[in-house]
């Protein structure tokens, strides 16, 4: 993973109440990732964020909630697009409003923990003079026998990020995560959540307070042939 992690210049306000907070930004991201000129400002894009979360304790509790909306705006000079036209560009053109939910929650239950998620994300927009619309949502589903030696934690969940199944047509599906970076937490760089379905098992032990191994399977295949194959970190 990297040592160069990402940043981002710009403002942001927060409201909190008891089971409630809202969340706005504006925003323009740093080098990071793979760039060793790490923390600069990439001038090009800028980013708009609003979120409100729930915490409703009273009613569901250990469950959390999300709205979000995002807007992304990218005009830096490049020399290629990244999709699967085939067409130059001298410059990005991208602007992309991203909508949609997250619910996490963890429950005891038996001689452990019962953890669950489930995100949602719906995109539209323009994508170099093209239409934008495209979708991803992620499932996962967990337990952790929390008192058991080693407290063994069996995990497994799926992804689906939607692809252009027809790059002649005036309609962008690609789904585009904005702003990715290189995590401790995925071990590699090989592919990035776009035209994608991800499957996987894991299950994972902790044999002292500092040290958990993990153990996991994936199956990856892409939504349509007629797209490529993504990688990088950002």
């Amino acid at each position: 993973w990297s040592l160069f992690q990402r940043g981002y210049d710009g403002v942001r306000v927060d409201w909190r109440r008891r089971g409630l907070q809202a969340t706005a930004a504006a925003l323009r991201p740093t080098q990071g990732g793979f760039e060793d000129s790490a923390n600069r400002s990439i001038s090009g894009i800028d980013l708009l964020l609003g979120a409100v979360t729930f915490q409703p304790a009273t009613v569901v509790p250990r469950t959390q909630w999300q709205l979000f909306a995002y807007r992304y705006d990218d005009d830096r000079p490049v020399s290629a697009r990244p999709d699967n036209s085939g067409l130059s560009a001298g410059r990005t053109d991208a602007a992309i409003a991203t909508f949609g939910s997250t619910l996490v929650g963890a429950y005891t239950t038996g001689p452990g923990e019962l953890d669950a998620t489930l995100w949602l994300a719906g995109q539209t927009g323009t994508w170099y003079g093209q239409q934008h619309r495209a979708a991803s949502v992620a499932a996962e589903v967990g337990y952790e026998w929390t008192k058991a030696k080693w407290r063994p934690w069996v995990r497994a969940g799926l992804l689906r990020a939607s692809g252009d199944s027809n790059p002649g047509d005036n309609e962008h599906g690609t789904f585009f995560p904005m702003l990715p970076t290189g995590r401790k937490f995925s071990l590699t760089a090989t592919y990035s959540l776009m035209n994608l379905n991800d499957r996987f098992v894991e299950a994972s032990f902790l044999p002292h307070a500092r040290v958990r191994a993990s153990v996991f399977a994936r199956a990856l295949s892409l939504v349509t042939a007629a797209d490529g194959w993504y990688s990088g970190s950002g």
